[in-house]
């Protein structure tokens, strides 16, 4: 089996298959065991003889593991739930895993965007299935209702990794302007527009309308001005649905009764933290057989998976969201020399901060793993060309004497 065959098929499994019957019939457990098996396969089929769990490129990933068991204490002191409850209840966690999973079998970042634009064909293709034969996937209406959601329209779970290959071919035409390139982005873009995830869709229209304003070519105005008449008649296209979406974000901005208003409000309150230790550790999370608060919460609408950080916070507490943190402002510093493309993924994770970027479940999950990977990917190739660097200097000096 190749990278590029078992990265998709680990995406699917995460993706319980996009759910698509029979595979979205499978159970949170049957899903994490058929994935733990299928990461037990990957660390023994690929072979990397550098890979080490004691490996600096995997400091973040320990200090996350750290606060995700950490706050199993406050579970057990504020809501009387066991340390053996607690280990069964996360289990999901463990799928956290899939980072040094990524680390070991190392693929190229042809690999990743490959495979990322592989996927945005799928959930593409999902999306149209999902439209017009919803009766092949399994649909959680009860989840639907909660959210307002009156039909099942376009969305697919997992979209977020159609933003990857933009990334990457928004990155290449900073050097230099292909229009094929514009192909890939092109059929992305129409995916998530479909979908119509406002706290991805806004961020990357604006990154996408920056980038193109950017291109590197010397028929530059040409381009230019050609990209800017495509847009231009897109937009004019598309005009009601952007009106739609821009007036419903401020008519749930202004409704203290929207489910993410309410959570804001929740989250920052004392109700969401009946002790110091839990705006540390956060409050664990929390099964039924020890305490209601979960349930509670969301029969009023209160997700923590609609609260991106602040969510994870609540349960997991601040460490996991420091290490998040870090590595969104770490392509920024500038000795790590991260490419454009990378900086733009990042500044779509902090857009989502407080809304899509809760990573507690495994959609969520291995997105946020292949963003760790390539920061890592990019870090060791950045330290390969500065030392190649160096020896050119040292060999022209020796050289001179």
């Amino acid at each position: 089996m190749s990278k590029r065959e078992y990265l998709f098929v680990l995406v699917f499994l995460f993706m319980k298959g996009w759910d698509i019957k029979p595979f979205g019939l499978m159970s949170n457990d049957v899903q994490l065991i058929a994935s733990l098996l299928f990461m037990a396969y990957g660390f023994f089929h690929f072979k990397n003889k550098r890979f080490s769990f004691k490996a600096t490129n995997l400091k973040c990933f320990w200090w996350i593991v750290a606060g995700i068991l950490l706050s199993m204490v406050p579970a057990m002191l504020y809501h009387g739930q066991s340390i053996f409850q607690s280990v069964i209840t996360y289990r999901m966690q463990l799928m956290w895993i899939v980072v040094p999973l990524l680390i070991k079998v190392a693929p190229s970042e042809d690999d990743i965007v490959k495979v990322s634009l592989i996927c945005a064909y799928v959930m593409l293709a999902m999306a149209f299935l999902k439209r017009f034969l919803p009766q092949l996937f399994v649909i959680d209406y009860e989840r639907m209702e909660a959210l307002r959601i009156d039909t099942v329209g376009w969305f697919t779970i997992g979209f977020s990794l159609a933003t990857i290959p933009v990334f990457y071919y928004l990155g290449r035409m900073q050097k230099r302007f292909k229009w094929q390139d514009l192909v890939p982005v092109s059929i992305c873009m129409l995916f998530l527009f479909l979908v119509e995830n406002r706290t991805t869709l806004f961020p990357m229209t604006i990154l996408l309308v920056y980038s193109l304003l950017k291109i590197k070519s010397k028929y530059k105005g040409y381009i230019v001005l050609g990209l800017i008449a495509l847009l231009v008649l897109a937009a004019f296209k598309t005009f009601d649905v952007w009106q739609e979406l821009i007036s419903q974000t401020f008519e749930e901005l202004d409704n203290s009764d929207y489910n993410r208003s309410k959570a804001f409000v929740y989250f920052l309150s004392p109700l969401a933290n009946p002790g110091f230790l839990t705006y540390i550790l956060g409050n664990g999370f929390l099964s039924s057989h020890a305490d209601s608060l979960m349930q509670d919460m969301m029969e009023h609408g209160v997700y923590n998976s609609d609260m991106g950080f602040l969510g994870f916070w609540n349960q997991f507490g601040i460490l996991p969201v420091i290490v998040f943190l870090i590595l969104i402002i770490k392509p920024w510093i500038r000795k790590n020399k991260m490419p454009y493309s990378y900086k733009l993924w990042s500044l779509l994770l902090l857009a989502g901060s407080l809304t899509i970027s809760y990573f507690g479940n495994p959609t969520a999950m291995i997105y946020f793993a292949l963003y760790y990977y390539m920061g890592s990917y990019y870090s060791r190739k950045g330290r390969k060309f500065r030392k190649h660097e160096e020896r050119i200097v040292h060999n022209a000096s020796l050289s001179s004497r």
